[in-house]
């Protein structure tokens, strides 16, 4: 009886998160595939690679879906070390950096925010949640919810690697389609 209300209860979510997703926009650009001449070699071509389905901008710039809902990344900066009996520090090789963002609610319904809406990518491809370190920011960022005009702005706690000059900044919800920014 326990193994199939286990079973149950997967079949259940696995329901919700399939309508979840269902339900939210994607917009997906593609290039046309270009036509092969007709004298034109037998030869396989190399495999077009799927189109990504983000949104690239540069920090000071804002991203706005069509419902109204806009994102910006206002600000990226390295974290000074922090002295104290609990002050954190970054593990060895990397260094903590702050990014600051802005949420507005232009809906006409009342949305959710979430730092752990947001990643930070290096340029070897390593995504990385947000830190969990004792760093004082004096605008951090949590989560909430914002009435329609509404906006928030705060900073978000990152570890990175200290050489690290490609980073970029990756907004992923599951209401909206991925927006990626440039740091550097």
């Amino acid at each position: 009886m326990g193994k199939l209300l286990k079973f149950l209860a997967r079949l259940a979510t696995a329901a919700v998160a399939l309508s979840v997703l269902a339900c939210a926009p994607v917009i997906v650009e593609s290039s046309p595939t270009p036509a092969t001449s007709p004298g034109a070699s037998a030869r396989t071509a190399a495999p077009t690679p799927t189109p990504e389905a983000t949104i690239r901008k540069k920090v000071g710039t804002t991203v706005a879906y069509l419902d109204g809902w806009k994102l910006t990344v206002a600000g990226f900066a390295n974290v000074p070390p922090q002295t104290g009996t609990f002050a954190s520090t970054p593990s060895p090789g990397n260094r903590f950096v702050k990014l600051t963002v802005r949420y507005d609610n232009g809906t006409a319904k009342e949305a959710s925010f979430n730092a752990l809406d947001w990643k930070m990518q290096d340029s070897a491809g390593v995504r990385r949640s947000t830190a969990f370190a004792f760093v004082q920011l004096s605008d951090e960022l949590n989560s909430g919810r914002l009435a329609p005009g509404g906006f928030v702005t705060g900073s978000i706690l990152f570890e990175l690697p200290a050489s690290e000059q490609h980073a970029v900044a990756i907004y992923e919800s599951f209401n909206y389609l991925q927006a990626t920014w440039e740091l550097y």
